[in-house]
């Protein structure tokens, strides 16, 4: 066998083993293996319920923050009602992503 046919050859069975490299890995997956959806999405979930918890009141503080930046041009009054408003919607916010995840 020559150079080239050797080359050949070896490119046939790699491209071969690529292109069954799919089939290979599935099968060797149990296809009745017990999936627990509620341990996946509680394993996903609790992790951001947490922080929710954890850091509700910093959340509070930066959405008033840019609400005091996003207010426009004014005394000290203004820019304190800009920060009320920022926190009362960020305050909406977090109160629906918390009831939207049960926490």
């Amino acid at each position: 066998m020559n150079k080239n046919n050797l080359k050949k050859v070896t490119y046939g069975v790699s491209k071969a083993l690529i292109a069954a490299s799919p089939i290979i890995a599935l099968s060797a997956l149990d296809a009745n293996a017990a999936f627990d959806i509620d341990a996946g999405m509680k394993a996903a979930t609790d992790p951001l319920k947490n922080m929710i918890n954890t850091y509700y009141p910093v959340g509070l503080f930066v959405s008033g923050v840019a609400g005091a930046f996003l207010q426009p041009q004014g005394d000290l009054k203004d820019r304190t009602i800009g920060f009320g408003k920022g926190a009362a919607m960020g305050g909406v916010v977090m109160a629906g992503v918390k009831a939207g995840l049960g926490v």
